[in-house]
């Protein structure tokens, strides 16, 4: 490992974040003769290659191209059936498919084949209602309405019951795995969310609104990141919650507003960035920092549908989601947008604002209108434009002077990113302070941050960047930076040492690892964390 301290002054951050530019733009993928249909189920593997959704009251198909090809696929023989949930892993091989009021059923080939498996140890059918899946397939866990729990440690061969203490009878609505199988969530219907650390063996109930009276909570859909940091969970007729820490604590994230929806659906991207969750009755709405802020999504006529399913590809480049009843499936087509991931204004004069900020990636990005306004009373207006650099996956800096400032105390600034075909989205809004100046010896480091690796893809090293704030020059933090492969295996530590403020470059050489995604994440005492994914291409 080789560190190397770049500088220690700091700009005065005024927000650091990530959000993505830009309507994801989705496109119908509804196999052909099916639609409408009531689509209830669609998983889709690692790269988003692989799908596999299934209609209630109809039959299950299979696409091998990300959605542009189906076939139906036959577990259950030539017969109609209410699919309900489906899992697949990150190579699309291992599939498993559940009936409510039927079986389940399990394909080692792609869906090529199918044999019928019998958790509960009887040839019978279950109310099958949720299952989840490791990236390897080689754990699954299958829950019941009004039943019971099970798991599997062999790629479904053999089963053993893993219901949480007193809850025998629950109905299972949702249960979500990371990447390993070592930690799982489940949760039932007009009941409790449960954890479980050791892959089933026991659980522990978390309790994302501790100050409710009302415990019991229709919980309806739960996702969950590689490493199993990061859970988002949420409630029909009620809230969207997200943990970063393995459920031990939670915060409510927004999307639709702040009122009680029926959540239906999420899916979640193996880094936690990309968080998809739809309403039964309303909107679809994606988010790229991990829940920070949301963007509604406009998808096929009306966009408000009875969202029932959704997935995203481990990698995060796609995600595909379905209605019902009476629906159809759609998947993203622009699976790399403008990514922002700071944007920071100062007064450098008393005539000058210095605006800064940084793009991680870009697609068809002609550029940015900075627009600014006095007061929450006044109008937007633009000031200036700076030009994008159209197609890239690697970080890109850009600034812009105000030198015409109003005569107010403070202004606010954001960014109208536009892309090349004139679709347009909004950054966050910033505001400067107008009545201090800011120079270089005053500057105060004060935000976390863990940037994107330069270069990625990369072979066969890159680079991380990283800032460690404090207001103590001298004070130090203790700080981890490790690397993990997709299962969640630690491969290498590059940092774990005690640390002054400042930023950090950390080169990581990955000539003995396979190509593949990783992930790297820091840790700075129990005040920060952050993960992120990478690409290593041989």
């Amino acid at each position: 490992m080789k560190k190397s301290v770049i500088y220690f002054i700091l700009i005065l951050f005024n927000g650091i974040f990530f959000q993505t530019f830009c309507q994801t733009t989705w496109g119908q993928v509804t196999p052909a003769g099916t639609y409408p249909k009531d689509w209830a189920t669609a998983a889709i593997n690692s790269d988003g290659t692989t799908v596999i959704a299934g209609i209630y009251g109809k039959r299950l198909y299979i696409s091998p191209d990300g959605g542009s090809n189906w076939s139906e696929t036959q577990p259950a023989g030539d017969f109609d059936k209410n699919w309900k949930t489906t899992s697949i892993s990150s190579n699309g091989t291992i599939i498993i498919a559940g009936v409510y009021d039927g079986r389940l059923y399990l394909s080692l080939n792609g869906g090529t084949s199918w044999s019928e498996i019998a958790p509960h140890g009887e040839n019978a059918d279950k109310y099958w209602q949720t299952t989840a899946m490791s990236s390897d397939g080689s754990r699954i866990i299958a829950g019941i309405e009004g039943g019971r729990l099970y798991i599997s440690t062999d790629s479904g061969e053999s089963w053993d019951e893993t219901t949480p203490e007193g809850n025998t009878s629950k109905s299972w609505y949702t249960s979500a795995m990371n990447g390993d199988g070592s930690k799982i969530i489940a949760g039932v219907w007009e009941g409790w969310l449960h954890i479980s650390t050791d892959g089933g063996s026991s659980w522990d109930v978390t309790d994302p609104i501790p100050d409710d009276e009302e415990k019991n909570k229709f919980w309806s859909s739960a996702s969950m990141s590689s490493d199993g940091l990061t859970i988002v969970a949420s409630i029909y007729n009620g809230r969207m919650l997200i943990s970063e820490d393995i459920g031990n604590s939670w915060t409510e994230t927004q999307p639709a507003g702040d009122e009680n929806y029926a959540w239906n659906t999420t899916a979640i991207s193996g880094d936690g960035n990309y968080i998809l969750a739809g309403i039964f009755e309303g909107y679809a709405y994606l988010s790229t920092n991990g829940g920070n802020s949301w963007t509604q999504q406009e998808i096929g006529v009306s966009s408000i549908m009875r969202w029932a399913t959704s997935s995203i590809s481990l990698d995060g480049s796609k995600a595909i989601i379905g209605s019902s009843p009476s629906g159809r499936l759609y998947m993203t087509t622009s699976p790399l947008p403008v990514e922002l991931i700071s944007f920071t204004g100062k007064l450098i004069d008393e005539n000058h604002v210095l605006l800064e900020w940084q793009t991680a990636t870009e697609v068809n990005n002609f550029g940015f209108d900075v627009e600014r306004r006095s007061s929450p009373l006044t109008e937007w207006e633009k000031v200036g434009f700076v030009q994008g650099h159209g197609t890239t996956n690697s970080p890109k800096n850009y600034e812009f002077t105000d030198s015409e400032l109003p005569n107010s105390d403070e202004v606010s600034y954001r960014l109208k990113q536009i892309d090349n075909d004139g679709t347009f989205a909004y950054s966050k809004t910033i505001t400067v302070d107008l009545t201090t100046i800011t120079s270089v010896d005053d500057e105060v480091i004060y935000k976390f941050a863990l940037e994107q690796n330069y270069p990625n893809p990369f072979n066969p090293s890159t680079t991380f960047s990283f800032t460690v704030p404090s207001d103590v020059k001298s004070q130090t933090s203790d700080v981890k930076l490790i690397v993990y492969d997709i299962l969640g295996r630690e491969v290498a530590t590059l940092v774990n040492q005690k640390i002054h403020s400042g930023n950090y470059e950390v080169k990581f050489e990955a000539r003995n690892l396979s190509s593949g995604m990783y992930f790297y994440r820091i840790d700075i005492e129990d005040r920060y964390s952050a993960t992120k994914k990478m690409i290593l291409l041989r």
